[in-house]
């Protein structure tokens, strides 16, 4: 708590020096932003516009996946078309996420690229929220020990029907410290996960050789 790198809310601002409009966490809160999202010291964390950018980029270039696998798949075993697609099938797993929108990879809309990339990100809202939520009751925790705690070395407990009281209602929280921490883990690194899962959708080396050819 005392260390100043800490300190504070993760204030969001414009990258000046880059001229990008991607957000980016200010310098004096970057290391402990580091520490919480990648258990890293030096390790950049990715802002959410930031995020979406890059994922729109890789659905992009996921339709041209599909597209030139589309064309293997036509018969068109050349040496030029299965390097033409090597260039980019790592990111087909990201144009199938367009499936959601529409039929056709191929044909989809800018509209539905921006909305396939903004899939790509948890609810922002309900993470800040639950966020608090956690930590609150794990300084609420800490507040019942220690108040109680000090009470049973007076051997005063009894005489302070308040505490009694906090300890009573207390009894929840350490399922709601664990019901919102749960919520923050899994569904706060939708990020990742999504990226991981794209990546497993690309299908498999062996599927590509029985289907197009690909080595």
């Amino acid at each position: 708590m005392g260390d100043p790198s800490c300190a504070g809310r993760l204030h969001l601002v414009r990258s000046a020096e880059s001229g990008c409009p991607a957000h980016r966490l200010r310098g004096e809160d970057s290391l402990c932003a580091r520490l919480i999202a990648t258990r890293s010291l030096d390790e950049q964390v990715t802002g959410i516009k930031d995020l979406i950018a890059d994922h729109e980029r890789r659905i992009r270039n996921g339709i041209l996946a599909y597209e030139r696998l589309q064309r293997l798949r036509g018969g068109d075993k050349s040496s030029e078309a299965i390097a033409a697609f090597n260039e980019v099938k790592g990111d087909l797993g990201y144009g199938l996420l367009l499936k959601k929108y529409t039929a056709d990879v191929v044909d989809a809309t800018d509209e539905q690229i921006k909305q396939a990339a903004l899939d790509t990100i948890p609810d922002v809202f309900s993470l800040f929220w639950t966020f608090r939520v956690m930590v609150a009751s794990g300084f609420l925790m800490l507040l019942l020990f220690a108040l109680a705690s000090w009470a049973s070395i007076k051997r005063d407990a009894e005489s302070k029907p308040w505490l009694l009281r906090f300890a009573l209602f207390s009894l929840p929280l350490p399922w709601i410290a664990a019901q919102t921490g749960w919520y923050v883990a899994e569904h706060g690194r939708q990020p990742g996960r999504s990226a991981r899962c794209c990546r497993r959708i690309c299908p498999p080396r062996r599927w590509l050789r029985a289907t197009s050819g690909v080595r």
